[in-house]
């Protein structure tokens, strides 16, 4: 269930600057976003934005988390980002975006600051700094959906999942440098590294046989982060480039 709530309840301007986009941004220029500024409650399986759809708002994720992705012809769905808190999407509507170019979903109770297209254009115009922040992360999506494209093109399966599972690691954090617990549904997972749900079920197997992960009932665990390194040995150079996004910051 989505749920809106009027802007005069939001709070202050202190909410945007918790967003490294609008860290360094002066007091009064993040009042004037504010008033911009829409807050909405999204639930688990709640569809925030469709493919397609005219594009109006830039989407900070405060909250939750947020897929985006895109469907095959054939209904296939390819996870392009998972979003966290700190992160946000929709900046292309300053570069001439009409429509969404992928599909939003919302995969657990989620609450997103949304930001008018009118008052993104105004900021973009009248503090430069903030305009470059802003391409850096568009031109880092792009990277980012060349690799993919890449991956589909170059790597195998075994290959695109080692590094899916690699990144869910660094996403996890949870201290151990050499195993890690990743909970996520193989439906996910399959998306997440573009391929169908019975083909990752016998390359999980594969790998669980080689020794590299175990299957637990709520999700994987990996038991040898450094031979999965040694599958995807450019993984942490592509992580550089496309960084999970500003709460999930390696310190």
């Amino acid at each position: 269930m989505t749920t809106q709530i009027k802007q005069d309840s939001l709070g202050s301007t202190e909410v945007l600057q918790g967003f490294s986009l609008f860290s360094a941004l002066p007091e009064d220029i993040l009042q004037h976003v504010w008033q911009g500024t829409d807050k909405v409650r999204y639930s688990r399986g709640d569809t925030i934005v469709t493919e397609e759809q005219q594009c109006q708002h830039l989407h900070l994720v405060a909250s939750g988390v947020v897929k985006i992705y895109k469907l095959s012809e054939d209904g296939r769905e390819q996870i392009i980002h998972v979003m966290k808190s700190g992160g946000f999407f929709g900046e292309d509507i300053v570069f001439g975006g009409e429509r969404y170019e992928a599909t939003a979903e919302a995969l657990c109770k989620t609450l997103l600051y949304n930001i008018k297209r009118t008052a993104l254009e105004a900021l973009v115009l009248e503090y430069p700094p903030f305009a470059l922040a802003l391409l850096a992360s568009f031109g880092r999506r792009l990277k980012r959906l060349m690799m993919l494209i890449g991956e589909a093109a170059l790597l195998d399966v075994r290959k695109r999942l080692c590094r899916v599972l690699l990144e869910l690691a660094e996403e996890e954090r949870d201290g151990h440098a050499d195993r890690s617990v990743i909970r996520i549904r193989q439906t996910e997972l399959a998306a997440r590294v573009g391929t169908a749900r019975e083909t990752l079920s016998r390359m999980l197997g594969k790998l669980e046989r080689d020794g590299l992960i175990t299957r637990k009932g709520w999700g994987i665990v990996l038991l040898n982060i450094p031979s999965l390194h040694r599958e995807v040995p450019h993984w942490r150079e592509d992580l550089q480039l496309f960084p999970l996004g500003p709460s999930q910051s390696r310190q």
